[in-house]
């Protein structure tokens, strides 16, 4: 049945309110970045994207606004058109308050994985749409007449289908996606959507299953926040105890739980965890003078960059022309 905008605007408020603040900033981010096709990094930076390095220092803003943040326009144009097509309907079937705890739980969990396991700077919706998709999937399977079956069903088939297709496009490398962003708003779209689901059918297994997804989402956002068991963490708070608090005790205690923690990680290097040669290193560096806490914030530079650069022991020029770290190398801003 074909509605009217009217209807969808009352129907489905929630996903019209998420199109108009997505049109908005991205007005706003082109505006600012003086480019509608791609966004300059500092500009998204700056609107609220997700940065790990400024999540440990309390800006827990980044965990929502970059959601609503896109890096140039076929990004968002493919975005807000998923989100036109299959968001009212989801919206108007699991219901207001229920679907927009799946829009959000699902992007917020996406960034955190995201920031736990990638580091980069992170934007855009598709976190909180694949959550959209992956609650369809949950919907689909529970409604099939066996659902230990419901891989036999043709609209599950074609649904799953849909986000394998769209994680295998990231794992190739075929098109820059956040892996991690996709992978973690799909699962906790699936659990909430499964819940809601049985929740509705007056099952107790669908408040358990809402009240076990929303401790996952509380264990992530902090472990997103307080990353502790990752080297990087305590190396990065290592040099904010230095540059910017001026605490020696802070310095010294972040720094010795940077090498405590990469040795603990040593035989799962495979993760992308520090081990002891690359944490020493990039702290040398640090006490030399090569890196600051405010290069670590630089949405071009971020620890990622750092730890690169400070991996291949001498830093490249090329780096420390982006990193400012040579006054004699020319430095062009739109690089």
């Amino acid at each position: 049945m074909r509605r009217s905008n009217a209807d969808v605007f009352s129907l489905a408020p929630f996903t019209m309110a998420a199109l108009t603040i997505n049109i908005i900033l991205f007005i706003i981010s082109a505006m600012q970045s003086k480019n509608i096709i791609g966004m300059d990094s500092n500009v998204l930076a700056a609107l609220g994207g997700s940065q790990r390095e400024r999540l440990w220092q309390g800006e827990w803003l980044r965990l929502i606004a970059p959601m609503f943040l896109h890096g140039g326009l076929l990004h968002i144009l493919m975005n807000m058109n998923y989100l036109w097509r299959a968001g009212s309907d989801a919206e108007i079937y699991f219901g207001t308050s229920n679907y927009g705890t799946i829009y959000l739980l699902s992007g917020i969990s996406g960034f955190c994985l995201s920031q736990i396991f990638g580091g980069h700077l992170a934007i855009g919706a598709s976190g909180s749409l694949c959550g959209i998709m992956g609650a369809h999937l949950a919907v689909l399977i529970l409604k099939s007449p066996r659902p230990m079956q419901a891989w036999r069903n043709s609209a599950v088939k074609a649904e799953a289908f849909n986000l394998l297709f769209l994680l295998g496009i990231g794992l190739t490398g075929f098109m820059r996606m956040d892996n991690w962003g996709h992978f973690g708003g799909m699962v906790a779209g699936l659990f909430l959507g499964a819940s809601f689901e049985l929740w509705s059918q007056r099952s107790r297994f669908g408040q358990l299953g809402v009240f076990a997804t929303l401790i996952v989402c509380a264990v992530l956002i902090a472990a997103a926040r307080w990353t502790v068991f990752n080297p990087t963490y305590h190396i990065f708070m290592s040099a904010v105890a230095k540059d910017e608090d001026r605490n020696p005790v802070a310095q010294k205690y972040h720094a010795e739980e940077a090498r405590k923690w990469s040795r603990s990680w040593s035989s799962a290097s495979f993760l992308g965890v520090l081990n002891e040669s690359q944490t020493e290193s990039i702290l040398r560096n640090h006490t030399l003078g090569n890196w600051t806490s405010d290069d670590a914030v630089n949405p071009r530079i971020q620890m990622a960059t750092i730890i690169r650069a400070c991996d291949d022991g001498d830093l490249p020029a090329s780096l420390r022309k982006l990193m400012r770290l040579d006054p004699s190398l020319p430095v062009d801003d739109d690089n």
